[in-house]
């Protein structure tokens, strides 16, 4: 289904776990950060306009409303701009405390958190596991402001609230089903600065070139080479370029549910092969938002994986992981293209104290009907003292 995605992205995120505390008790500090970089607009430079004085001098003989008409509509004609993306970025700091409670098949956690992104805020997280039986797991969380959104949605003050129920049924080691459902309520956002014009004009002259810059209050400065004429400041004072708009996006729900299903196909000491199949669909009922937010999408995908112990010395074990997925994502209105993914990892234990993974993945997919291939990389340490 749909992700929450986000551009150039680079994240840290850490968990910090006390000893027991009366045996059924446990204290975390949660703290993250992660800053992307976007499109977020279009920047058009004027092109430079070739004239002599003559030139200049009658176009500046005409009625003034006429030189201001089209000066004007010169200026603010796109066909007479360069045009260059304007790139945004934006950044999250997260800082939370939790205590996580786990007794027979019960494990509970709440956390509180404070954000700090283009706005500082405090949320509340809460998570329940409850295993059934043997086969049968359910759990849920809660989130009064989940950031995992992405980071544009977080530059232009969206925030989203958001719940999770699912189950696991696991038949066997082998053999694992999992369904959940999630619903994020998203905030309204605002942009500031969209799209703007620089209106910053240079007319090239026998003489020399003169600079024309108007700033956002329509008031007009010209720079003259030694032995021009001044000619343009009186004429063309007042006249209004301001382009910067103003854009705000609207509240967002979103509705979601996805499905796996795990089957472990080889199992040996050395070698091990199971297929993820997996399914999803999602809605959203607003796509004037400034994140990927598609009217409706569904998505279907196959995953080899496959994990080779390559090294082990008594208690440390050295496993090789190739995992490729093939699939299908349909998009409302754009209709359905081929995606996929090739995962290459490397993960290393020691003396079940210490584990370490890292990896990378290379990724395709469409969004709107445009491809996009990327790259993630990622490192995750775990360690129990």
């Amino acid at each position: 289904a749909a992700p929450l995605i986000g551009n150039d992205e680079i994240s840290v995120d850490s968990l910090l776990y006390s000893s027991p505390i009366a045996q059924n008790f446990r204290v975390f500090t949660h703290n993250g950060w992660k800053m992307a970089s976007f499109k977020e607009g279009n920047n058009f430079a004027l092109k430079p306009i070739k004239a002599t004085q003559e030139e200049l001098k009658n176009f500046l003989d005409q009625p003034i409303d006429d030189v201001r008409s089209q000066t004007y509509d010169y200026l603010t004609d796109t066909n007479n701009y360069e045009y260059s993306s304007i790139e945004g970025k934006g950044y999250l700091r997260h800082y939370g405390l939790g205590l996580e409670y786990a007794q027979d098949s019960v494990t509970a956690t709440g956390e509180v958190h404070y954000d700090n992104a283009k706005f500082e805020t405090v949320g509340v997280d809460l998570g329940v596991d409850y295993q059934i039986d043997d086969y049968w797991q359910i759990f849920t969380r809660l989130s009064s402001l989940d950031n995992n959104i992405s980071v544009r949605a977080l530059a232009h003050d969206v925030t989203a609230k958001s719940a999770q129920f699912g189950f696991t049924y696991r038949a066997n080691e082998s053999r694992q089903f999992n369904v959940s459902t999630r619903y994020y309520n998203f905030s309204s956002g605002h942009s500031h600065v969209y799209d703007t014009l620089t209106p910053n004009l240079k007319i090239q002259t026998p003489e020399g070139n003169i600079d024309l810059s108007v700033n956002n209050q329509g008031v007009v400065k010209a720079t003259y080479p030694e032995g021009v004429s001044e000619l343009l400041v009186p004429e063309l004072a007042g006249i209004d370029l301001s382009r910067k708009v103003d854009i705000s996006s609207k509240s967002n729900n979103r509705y979601a549910i996805d499905t796996t299903y795990y089957e472990r196909w080889i199992n040996t000491p050395i070698y091990k092969l199971g297929t993820y199949l997996n399914a999803g669909l999602s809605a959203n009922t607003s796509q004037n938002v400034f994140y990927y937010s598609p009217k409706k999408d569904a998505s279907v995908s196959l995953t080899l994986d496959n994990d080779l112990l390559t090294y082990r010395h008594y208690e440390t074990a050295f496993h090789q992981r190739l995992a490729v997925s093939v699939g299908n994502y349909w998009q409302e209105t754009y209709g359905s293209n081929i995606v996929g993914n090739v995962q290459y990892e490397h993960r290393w234990q020691v003396a079940n104290r210490f584990e370490l993974s890292y990896g990378g993945v290379r990724g395709y997919h469409y969004y709107d009907d445009g491809l996009t291939k990327n790259w993630f990389m990622y490192l995750t340490a775990d360690l129990r003292f």
